[in-house]
């Protein structure tokens, strides 16, 4: 579809740029309709929720508990009939008298009507087709919710899902962010501390303690300075991968194709981490102290955990900007890793399931991508696929085989599960029957 879409729309003289923009436009627009089950995104959100400061931040923009607000939106999602529709009366008379307001709040700010719909399209610039069709952003997206007549219409109930679990960052930043820049600045910050505890704690939980040692972030002194290590390091034999996570974001002008704000938001992200884990490297004499039974010998992994929003890595131009750039770096330092990936968030939490399952160390895994980077015909040849694989998308393929452990997602979304029953028992009338739904639907994506 994309190379008959590309035949038609692009013109034979198009650069490089031009052709990755028009994929940019079409790819962001594809990801935003994939939507993993809300089990999985849920267990992220009730994971970052424990930490008092986040649910603070979360609590305010929600106008509640947010931990009430995600049950409230999860009991929604099972009031729409399989048409998408739920007329306001028979929803509101499933809630307990004195539970009604917050459902009716939930839906104020998930909600539009067809007229403020039809507004917002022609006087936001968000909403605008820009250049081409492709790009232009639905107000679904951030209203997934529609008020029609006497009820409420949602034509696609994966982007509520979507809205509170992958984008609701985006709607915190923003409310923060109206209050002023300095709030704004608080919540960026401690978010990416929550996120590096998070891949931690993903980390302790999932690993065999046996094949992969666990060192969480530490500092040592340089000429009587601080200088921080990896947020996250895997000691296996002799190989030791360091972890960074960066806490950014591709801005809206990438869902509209521009490749340059792409380029500068990889570089200040994604290349910038690989920059701070070269500078690990080069002070490892300093770090060797803290890491038991590392030596001169070691081999060294790097690794950067990249947030939502970066697609088609592995494509033409930006691999090449991203060779260029690494290389940069890497003329100032005097050894480099032996391995270079980035991924997501999602893809280290597979790439961990997947070492407990196949019993296999991260460094072969790693080493396993790596020659699937170097040769991917193979591989292309058997899925059929016209783009190459970058990490999330090739180790998707090797965990969905390799077995059903995955603590971190098991334990979050069970806790969020009982909490969402218990949140019916006390807010919605026959509650029963919401409970045992919620149970089957929940066993059938477990």
């Amino acid at each position: 579809m994309i190379n008959s879409l590309e035949n038609n729309i692009l013109k034979p003289n198009s650069t490089t740029d031009e052709k990755f923009s028009f994929l940019l436009t079409i790819a962001t627009n594809q990801q935003a309709y994939q939507f993993q089950n809300i089990y999985y995104g849920s267990a992220f959100w009730w994971y970052l929720l424990r930490d008092e400061t986040i649910k603070g931040y979360a609590d305010a923009y929600f106008g509640m508990d947010a931990k009430n607000a995600f049950g409230g939106i999860f009991l929604l999602l099972n009031f729409f009939d399989d048409n998408g529709y739920v007329s306001a009366k028979s929803l509101f008379d499933r809630c307990r008298a004195e539970s009604r307001s917050t459902f009716s709040h939930l839906l104020d700010r998930f909600a539009i009507s067809l007229e403020q719909f039809k507004k917002l399209k022609e006087s936001d610039p968000k909403y605008r087709t820009v250049n081409r069709e492709s790009a232009s952003y639905s107000i679904l997206r951030d209203f997934p919710i529609l008020k029609i007549r006497d009820g409420y219409f949602m034509p696609i109930s994966g982007l509520l899902i979507r809205k509170v679990t992958d984008e609701i960052y985006y709607d915190l930043l923003r409310f923060n962010r109206a209050k002023d820049e300095n709030t704004a600045n608080k919540f960026t910050k401690h978010f990416g501390i929550a996120l590096q505890r998070l891949i931690d704690h993903v980390a302790q939980m999932t690993l065999n303690p046996k094949k992969t040692k666990v060192l969480s972030e530490f500092t040592k002194l340089k000429k009587g300075s601080p200088i921080h290590s990896a947020d996250l390091h895997f000691l296996e034999q002799d190989w030791l991968t360091l972890i960074q996570i960066k806490n950014r974001r591709a801005p809206l002008s990438v869902h509209w194709g521009d490749v340059g704000d792409y380029k500068r938001i990889i570089d200040e992200s994604i290349i910038q981490e690989y920059e701070q884990n070269l500078k690990v490297i080069r002070d490892r004499d300093i770090f060797y102290s803290e890491i038991p039974g590392i030596n001169s010998t070691f081999k060294f992994i790097s690794v950067v955990i990249h947030t939502e929003g970066f697609i088609h890595l592995n494509e033409e131009p930006i691999r090449a900007f991203i060779r260029q750039k690494i290389t940069e770096r890497e003329c100032k330092f005097d050894k480099t890793p032996e391995l270079n990936v980035c991924m997501d968030l999602l893809g280290y939490c597979n790439l961990l399931d997947f070492s407990l399952n196949a019993n296999k160390h991260i460094f072969k895994i790693l080493q396993d991508y790596r020659s699937y980077q170097e040769n991917p015909e193979k591989t292309h040849r058997r899925l059929g696929n016209v783009l190459s694989l970058d990490f999330a998308n090739w180790i998707a393929i090797k965990s969905s085989s390799s077995g059903k452990k995955h603590p971190f997602y098991k334990k979050y979304s069970a806790e969020f599960l009982e909490f969402a029953i218990t949140f019916a028992g006390d807010n919605l009338l026959l509650a029963e029957g919401v409970a045992a739904q919620i149970r089957r639907e929940a066993a059938m994506v477990n």
